[in-house]
This record gives structure tokens, sequence and C-alpha cells, in this order.
């Protein structure tokens, strides 16, 4: 692969692929795409899982592709336009330097950031640091300090019972402006929050506005709890893509109200958002890892009470943070902002490497 300059010399240097994009949302400049790994079946060849990509998923993360080089708009799936679902488009690809990737959080030149992975049409966005600083994760260039307009506080953003009135914390949201949500709370009886995208219809006061459209799946019989951030047009900086050990994305997780089951990536980084009473713990587990050496990072960013967020590991050890270093580590409890551990993959076990605050069990 060319990868000498191959613009004029104030320009960045980027290396282009074109990919098959197979949704049908509208992909922004600067958003990270993950080549769709599980396509066909699993024992047969399938070129796809090579030039297909989506938005990131908890699945695929660990096969980062990376970002769109300019806006694409929604694929019209109605009448003789369903045909071949999908589009062309050209990213960026790790070892590009000099490209625009979308922020989800404000940035300061030499920070490094990573993608959000199973967020839906809200993944792909680059808002903060990941486990391993790899495929993944971008290099900031460009210093942008207004392009979010507000980020969820560690308890998150309040959703009123309609379904529609957003209490935040900025002064600046605008009408037009899109609410990114990237976890919520779950009430049960389908009282979710969904993640996605959501537009600002109306503002009401400095801190109160009201969307467009019900980010609840049903309706709501208390306030829900909303985790994620509100943007102005799509804010991008300059930056550039690492190459390495895939970095596996950044997944959020808003433990439901009745605790029960939730989930964590094999890789990557899972932040655990708070704000909500679980009446029972939240419970995930975390399987083997796939390679000799692979990361994981579990971090939580707000108070639950009543219970937390309970991994098990499926095989681990507490390594030297126990004077026996291979007193099994069975599980990792997690239920206030700052509480995380990080773990390695050593071919049979998962080391703990580090941990602050969790409860090791």
């Amino acid at each position: 692969m060319d990868k000498s300059l191959n613009g004029h010399i104030a320009s960045g240097n980027i290396i282009l692929e074109a990919v098959w994009y197979s949704g049908t949302d509208a992909l922004l400049e600067g958003e990270a795409v993950c080549y769709d790994i599980d396509n066909g079946t699993a024992a047969s060849q399938q070129g796809k899982r090579h030039n297909v990509v989506t938005r990131p998923t908890t699945s695929n993360a660990g096969a980062f592709a990376g970002v769109a080089v300019r806006n694409y708009s929604a694929v019209d799936v109605t009448g003789a336009g369903s045909k071949g679902i999908g589009q062309l488009v050209e990213i960026a690809v790790p070892g590009s330097r000099g490209v625009n990737v979308a922020l989800g959080a404000n940035v300061t030149i030499g920070q490094k950031v990573c993608f959000t992975a199973g967020s839906g049409t809200a993944g792909g966005r680059f808002v903060r640091d990941g486990v391993v600083q790899g495929r993944g994760t971008a290099a900031i260039r460009q210093t942008v300090a207004a392009g979010v307009v507000t980020s969820s506080a560690a308890d998150g953003m309040s959703l009123a019972t309609d379904g529609v009135t957003l209490t935040h914390s900025s002064a600046t949201v605008l009408v037009g402006d899109t609410l990114v949500i990237l976890s919520g709370s779950n009430d049960g009886d389908n009282k979710e929050i969904q993640v996605g995208r959501y537009t600002v219809a109306s503002v009401t006061s400095d801190t109160v506005c009201v969307l467009a459209t019900t980010p609840a799946k049903a309706t709501l019989t208390a306030a829900g709890v909303v985790h994620g951030f509100i943007i102005r047009g799509n804010p991008k900086a300059q930056a550039d893509l690492l190459t390495g050990p895939e970095s596996g994305g950044v997944e959020f997780i808003c433990p439901p109200n009745a605790g029960g089951a939730t989930q964590s990536m094999v890789g990557g980084l899972t932040v655990i958002h708070g704000g909500v009473t679980c009446a029972a713990a939240a419970t995930a587990t975390l399987a083997d890892g796939v390679s000799l050496g692979d990361r994981k990072a579990v971090i939580g960013a707000g108070t639950l009470t009543t219970n937390g967020w309970v991994l098990t590991v499926t095989n681990g050890i507490q390594g030297f943070l126990n004077d026996s270093p291979k007193t099994a580590l069975a599980s990792i409890t997690i239920d206030a902002a700052a509480e995380f551990s990080i773990l390695q993959w050593e071919g049979v076990e998962w080391n703990l490497l580090c941990s602050t605050g969790a409860t090791l069990a």
C-alpha cells in the first residue's frame, strides 16, 4: 500500500478504500464503520467479510475498517429503490493522517479517542479513550472546544413521562440540534430508552428542550434516564487513524431498573452508566478471549443504587493484585463512577492487570 504524500503538502495524507455500506441510514463524514465479519455462514468462505461494512456493533467492533470521508445520504428503500440495499462509500483506513473524525466529545490536540460500538445509528462517533491505542483509535491533531453542545452528567439527563421533554445541563441547545443517545434506563414492560438520534423540536428554557420524536419504547410511568450528548450538525476534528492491535471500540450500558442480564463485549471497553436504582444485580458474562494478549476493560461512569453491575469472568485469575496470583477471579462488580478493571487474555484465562474501586470475587 502506497503511504506517500497523495495530495497538496498542506492537506492530509489519506489512504482510501471503496467498500459497500449495507446500512440504509445516512452515514456522516468521519463516522466509523467496521467490516461485516459475521456475513454468511461461518464455515464457508465469504468475500463480503472483507468489503462490506456496517455501523460498529458489539460483535464486529474488533474489525475496524475506517471512517467515511464524506457525507452519504440515506438510501431510499421504497419501490424500485429497494433493490440492492446499501451503497458504495469511500473510507479512510488506519494509517491515514489528517482525516476528519466525527466527534461525540470535545477534544484537545494530542488526545486519543476511540469509536462507539453497539449503539445503532448512534454508533461510530469518537468519544473517549479505549483500552488499546490501536486500530479504531484516533490521535487528535486539532483542538475542538465547542463541537459538542452538552453531554450527560454522571447520572444522565432526565426524560419526562411524556417521552419528549428532556432536562439537560446546557444553556446553548437550539432547535434542530441532535440528541445522540448511547444508553438509557429500562423500567420494564418495554419502558426502555432506545439508543439512536433524535432531533430537538423546541426549546423551553436554558436546560429544557422538547424532542420531535420519543426515544421511549412505551409510555413512561416515571422519568427516564438518558446518557449521550447533544451536537449541532456534524462536529469533526482532524486526526490520524492509528494502526496496530484492534482497540475493540467502546460500548455503553445503562443497567435495567429491575437488574438482570445485560451484555459485555469480549474485548474493548465497557462503560457502565449510572443514575438508576437496580432492584437486583445487573449481570453480564465475559467469555474467553480470542487471541493471546487481548485486552478488556470495564469502568463505571455514574452511581448505581442498591445493586451494581456484576461481570462474571468465565476463566480468570486475580494476578499480582492478590498475594496468591493464581487466585481465581470469578466476578467484578461496578457500582460507582471511576471504578475500573483492566484484564488481559493469557491464552487460557483472563489475568487482572489493574483494578481500582471495583469489588472482586
